[in-house]
């Protein structure tokens, strides 16, 4: 039996890159400050903002030393196996010009899927109807690379990596936001025929998990 290849821990794209503003460190900030909404980060240029905040709730921190196919990144992730991705969307007038992005957490760029707008579509396959997203600074996309956590621990026990990964990613995300002065709201139940369009996957290995809408607060 041929033996399987162990799956890439990050996924990345050959071209169309935005390279993303690394910061050298993080506002000095407690939690219980950016949940009493007490205490927010100020003066950070606006691209330097979305370069702060890809990083401290995705990026990557290092490889595993002598394991390149192991990254350790910024949330706790079962096995390491890290299976969640993260894309963006940008309406008009938002950090980087409108369209989709795939965040790379090797490189720290931006790829670009399409540089469309595709805003409108995005608010109507997440199904939030709330003010926030008319004012939405940018829009997040949450897959998983399933076969990362299946590889690893090879039964139906996988999916408790998968949503557990998923689940830590998204409330980090929401208090780094919070920490540098955003608003965000949560969807898990999205209409993925119009999602797998925006991102242009096939989501039997890469299904949609979950939507996140960011606002100035």
């Amino acid at each position: 039996m041929k033996k399987r290849k162990t799956p890439i821990a990050y996924k990345t794209y050959r071209k169309n890159k935005i390279n993303l503003i690394k910061p050298t460190s993080f506002p000095k900030i407690k939690v219980v400050d950016i949940l009493d909404e007490k205490k927010i980060a100020n003066n950070i240029g606006k691209k330097d903002l979305f370069g702060q905040f890809a990083i401290s709730a995705f990026g990557n921190t290092n490889f595993t030393k002598n394991r390149k196919q192991i990254v350790r990144r910024t949330v706790p992730s079962g096995g390491c196996t890290h299976p969640t991705e993260v894309y963006f969307i940008f309406p008009k007038n938002s950090f980087y010009p409108l369209g989709v992005y795939h965040y790379d957490v090797n490189d720290h760029v931006l790829n670009i899927i399409q540089d469309v707008n595709v805003w409108e579509s995005f608010l109507d396959a997440t199904n939030l109807t709330l003010n926030l997203n008319k004012d939405g600074e940018f829009g997040v996309i949450y897959t998983s690379m399933v076969e990362r956590a299946m590889f690893r621990y090879r039964d139906i026990r996988s999916t408790r990596a998968i949503f557990g990964d998923l689940g830590h990613i998204i409330q980090n995300a929401k208090y780094i936001g919070a920490a540098l002065g955003f608003s965000s709201i949560t969807e898990l139940k999205n209409k993925e025929s119009i999602l797998k369009d925006i991102l242009k996957l096939n989501t039997s290995t890469e299904p949609v998990l979950a939507t996140q809408i960011y606002t100035k607060i």
